[in-house]
């Protein structure tokens, strides 16, 4: 962790289940206090596990990455609501619809977009005819910039976007 930190890294994320989330946050917080600290629960949890994530909110997380059900954005909403630490959708949501929806349900406060999963932006780079695709592409032909597409397709979304491959 001190060598990521070294090398510039400005965020962490680690992977949490339960029985292992309370207390390796609490070591990480308590060794490193001014880091931007994140945790992935991979869908490990549910939804009477909520307790256990409020428990997680002393250690001033970033996020809380798909606690819930990989394919459900009902249930984050419940959660959410609970919850200050804001909710970080990402494996169930696979296009812009089902991020505005996610968004609009109060699900999440975040997205972490995974540019070549969605179908409708494969879609979209994928047509380099198309005018507006220039705004998805970087310098160098064949290439787009992931960053680009996120700030395009997204743009009307209200909530912060991380964007990875």
């Amino acid at each position: 962790m001190q060598r990521a930190l070294s090398a510039g890294y400005q965020r962490i994320k680690i992977k949490i289940k339960p029985g292992w989330d309370v207390e390796p946050v609490q070591r990480l917080r308590e060794k490193f206090p001014r880091i931007r600290l994140m945790v992935d629960a991979n869908s490990a949890y549910r939804q009477e596990d909520w307790p256990l994530l409020k428990q997680l909110e002393a250690y001033y997380l970033m996020m809380i990455e798909q606690p819930l059900g990989w394919d459900d954005i009902l249930r984050p909403r419940r959660a959410q609501k609970k919850l200050e630490t804001p909710i970080c959708l990402d494996e169930c949501i696979h296009s812009e619809e089902q991020a505005r929806a996610a968004i609009e349900l109060g699900a999440c406060r975040i997205i972490n977009v995974k540019l070549g999963a969605w179908a409708d932006t494969r879609r979209r780079a994928a047509s380099t005819t198309s005018a507006s695709n220039a705004r998805y592409r970087s310098g160098a032909a064949g290439c787009w910039n992931p960053a680009s597409v996120a700030r395009t397709i997204l743009r009307s979304l209200r909530c912060p976007i991380f964007a990875s491959r």
